[in-house]
């Protein structure tokens, strides 16, 4: 942001249209990676308004990069669909310029999170085998990146191991183009958790998981954070190991408020299916009687209380409590009220 600032200060001292195009556009970035999703959209807009009109190509190639990284957070409108070259009719493939792949892998990540798996499975298709690739070395992050969801949406299951494998040796980088740097994409571990999840290898995931929401909480980058919480959540909920059901439970609740507040439909979407799914288990391991004591915990009654309202002995409704505790894996009755709210 000082750097921009510092920018800024220069352009006016020698205006020009470049000049003005590479502030605002930077700006958009800076936006869209920090989850200020109106301003980024507004600065991208302006950006492209001042390069269009000199006929640079540039102009639309970063407008709709930006546009489509923003889309994986709050979802595809029609101008980020027209801007990625995509209207409701089908798209030819083979009219899909494939040189530098990611040309290609961009349309398909937006048409397979529209959910037009047929036509990103043609468009991904034509790019040959994961091993011939041949990104641009500045746009070479995003591609295995855009690569790792698409392949996992058609399920493909060989080609995302493979860009695993590929994207391994840039663990603590960021995807973000290495030139003319367009739209920031998250830590490259978000995307090799998101693999090695797909791939059922959660203790990996979970570690990859993790260290993305360390660098985006360090960076600022409030979008990822969100992203990369709920996905950890959803590992730890297939794991289930000891401790792992709630502490899924917490990222994710804690997930779906952030995504809400920043308007993050897709993911907040995915947090609240996710919720259900483990407030359905949860509640199906509990007896009729000892989800009433949970409710009675949560009210903040003793088990002598409890005892007392119910006609149960005291040693009866500690036992009820001890059993909620070991079936929903929690550590104390705060956890059980918690639980209880948390679902209210």
């Amino acid at each position: 942001g000082r750097m921009l600032d510092a920018a800024a200060l220069c352009i006016e001292e020698a205006p020009g249209r470049m000049a003005q195009w590479q502030l605002l556009r930077c700006k958009a970035l800076l936006a869209q990676a920090q989850a200020r999703f109106d301003e980024a959209g507004r600065l991208a807009a302006e950006a492209f308004a001042v390069l269009a009109p000199t006929g640079h190509p540039l102009a639309p190639i970063v407008r709709s990069a930006l546009l489509a990284s923003m889309g994986h957070h709050i979802g595809y409108d029609a101008e980020a669909l027209a801007a990625n070259g995509l209207t409701q009719a089908p798209v030819d493939a083979q009219a899909v310029p494939t040189q530098g792949v990611i040309r290609a892998l961009a349309p398909a990540w937006v048409l397979s999170q529209v959910g037009r798996l047929d036509e990103a499975a043609s468009i991904y298709r034509s790019l040959g085998p994961v091993a011939e690739w041949r990104p641009t070395h500045h746009a070479t992050l995003f591609a295995y990146a855009f690569g790792v969801g698409v392949a996992a949406a058609l399920d493909a299951s060989d080609d995302v191991a493979s860009l695993h494998e590929l994207l391994n040796p840039y663990r603590g980088h960021h995807v973000v183009s290495g030139s003319c740097s367009i739209s920031y994409f998250g830590p490259v571990e978000l995307w090799l958790g998101v693999a090695a999840a797909y791939l059922d290898q959660l203790d990996d995931a979970v570690v990859d998981l993790e260290q993305a929401m360390k660098a985006s909480a360090v960076n600022g980058a409030a979008g990822f954070e969100v992203e990369a919480q709920y996905e950890l959540a959803a590992v730890l909920a297939r794991r289930a190991r000891a401790g792992d059901p709630a502490r899924a439970s917490s990222l994710v609740a804690g997930s779906m408020k952030r995504a809400s507040s920043l308007r993050m439909v897709p993911i907040a979407a995915k947090a609240a299916r996710l919720i259900e799914e483990l407030d359905r288990q949860a509640s199906a391991a509990l007896t009729p009687r000892e989800r009433e004591v949970a409710d009675l915990v949560a009210q903040g009654m003793t088990n002598r209380e409890i005892a007392v309202r119910l006609f149960l002995s005291e040693r009866t409704a500690e036992n009820h409590v001890q059993h909620i505790l070991t079936k929903l894996d929690l550590a104390n009755r705060s956890q059980i009220a918690m639980w209880i709210y948390a679902r209210r």
